[in-house]
């Protein structure tokens, strides 16, 4: 459990790329909670609750995934890569969902902050998989 030297660049990447993204998540959170507690009949009631879910199981396995790339435990990284995948998922169909209705709403709710997630998380999702694939390479030699 020690920590572990190699792949210094990507690691430095890696756990820059997750602070980013769950700083912005928590940023992410206070708006859209800003507009959801403003108003007790809020047309994003739904995206507003699904948004606070994922946010925060992201931000909160986000630590672990820095202990799993520090320490290079690859069962931790896949699990962080499923989830990473399902965010993803669930951002797009946000993203889809605010772009078509949320709008027509109620203008207030701005969702460029949902883009901008997004475009972190797929930066997450790429350099966390050529991270755990190095790992996984340079275990098996």
């Amino acid at each position: 459990m020690c920590l572990k030297l190699r792949f210094i660049l990507e690691k430095i990447i890696f756990v820059s790329l997750i602070l980013c993204n769950a700083g912005l998540d928590c940023y992410e959170i206070c708006q859209n909670s800003k507009y959801f507690f403003a108003k007790t009949e809020t047309p994003h009631y739904g995206v507003c609750i699904v948004s606070f879910i994922i946010h925060g199981i992201l931000v909160c396995f986000s630590i672990v995934a820095i202990f799993g790339v520090l320490t290079e435990q690859l069962l931790i990284l896949q699990v962080f890569l499923g989830l990473i995948i399902v965010y993803c998922f669930t951002k797009m169909v946000v993203w889809i969902v605010c772009g078509n209705y949320l709008d027509k709403l109620d203008p207030n709710f701005d969702h460029s902050y949902t883009h901008m997630t997004m475009a972190l998380a797929l930066l997450n999702l790429f350099f966390s998989t050529r991270l755990c694939m190095r790992i996984d390479e340079s275990t098996r030699q």
